[in-house]
């Protein structure tokens, strides 16, 4: 911890060093502001020791924020601001709040924005300012290729991901989504954020038929094939099976499990697959199958989640009471 505490402090030292702190005293066209310094109360338990600077600049912030002040000079000192914690979501409403107020150009704000974001990938404020921008101007044209860019760096960004899918539903982007999940699964079949993605374009672009459903099913199933153990793959699958409506849709899915499970007796993912389809069928024999499966688990294939399948079977054996 003292190792990373050191180094940090390198940092904050080498980046001073690159951008010299200039004070407000010395700089043209602040002389009227009165640096509004931070209240914690007349006794802190445990005040924190900001840097001189730091402290200088959240003076003079809260000052223009009295003030409500949407200006150049506004704009200029809330870049500090982020600069100093990319994380104060109040330096980027009040940033936001100064662009909109002097009209200026959210396309060359986008670009400074960008930069912000490859250094700070995952920061909430951020995308939401990304977000804001992209609903005033109404044009997405280089948030897919951004969102792209940032999951290459890491496939599992949430925010990337959370922001591409209203990307697409916003601003109806559906065309190539598929295409682009396809391409990412070919370079990591293990890729959970990209099946998800997957499975929200194929049912949110328009209600999928059962053709879709298939379609799906088989490709999930090529995947599985390839590495039966993949739970990615199996939890995409589970999410068609419980969308099925054929009962051939469940004798394909069947097959597959049990062709799984002739070299893997044991694989849960496709023992948790069969409980799903026989319990979709809805027969006695169907249910008392799930049944069965459920029992194995709960003695062998799943034992850390046996509450769990005592608490499905319980469930299935009432179903199966009563089935015809």
């Amino acid at each position: 911890l003292l190792s990373l505490l050191a180094m940090e402090e390198e940092d904050r030292d080498s980046l001073e060093e690159e951008h010299e702190f200039v004070p407000f005293r010395e700089r043209s066209g602040w002389e009227d502001v009165v640096p509004v310094p931070q209240d914690d109360g007349p006794t802190p338990v445990v005040p924190i020791a900001y840097p001189p600077h730091f402290v200088e600049v959240m003076d003079y912030f809260r000052a223009l924020l009295s003030k409500d002040e949407r200006s150049e000079r506004g704009l200029a000192l809330s870049e500090e601001v982020i600069g100093l914690n990319a994380a104060n979501y109040t330096a980027w409403q009040f940033r936001r709040a100064c662009l909109y107020a002097l009209n200026k150009d959210l396309h060359e704000e986008l670009k400074w924005a960008s930069q912000i974001g490859k250094e700070n990938p995952k920061n909430y404020q951020i995308w939401h300012h990304r977000r804001a921008l992209v609903e005033k101007t109404r044009d997405p044209a280089q948030e897919l290729s951004f969102c792209a860019e940032m999951v290459e760096e890491d496939s599992k960004n949430y925010h990337a991901w959370s922001h591409r899918q209203w990307i697409v539903k916003e601003f109806d982007l559906w065309s190539g989504e598929v295409d682009y999940t396809e391409t990412l699964l070919e370079k990591d079949l293990r890729n959970n954020s990209a099946w998800n993605h997957r499975f929200y374009v194929l049912t949110h672009q328009y209600p999928p038929d059962e053709a879709v459903r298939k379609a799906e099913i088989a490709f999930a199933s090529r995947y599985i094939q390839r590495a039966p153990n993949n739970e990615s793959a199996w939890n995409y699958l589970k999410g068609w099976v419980r969308m099925a409506e054929s009962p051939r849709s469940y004798d394909t899915i069947q097959e597959l499990c049990n062709g799984v499970l002739q070299e893997y007796p044991d694989c849960r993912f496709a023992l948790s697959v069969l409980v799903d389809s026989f319990e979709g069928e809805h027969t006695k024999l169907s249910l008392e199958k799930a049944v069965e499966i459920c029992t194995h688990m709960v003695e062998r294939a799943d034992v850390m989640r046996a509450k769990y399948w005592n608490h499905r079977r319980q469930n299935l054996e009432e179903k199966a009471r009563v089935a015809p």
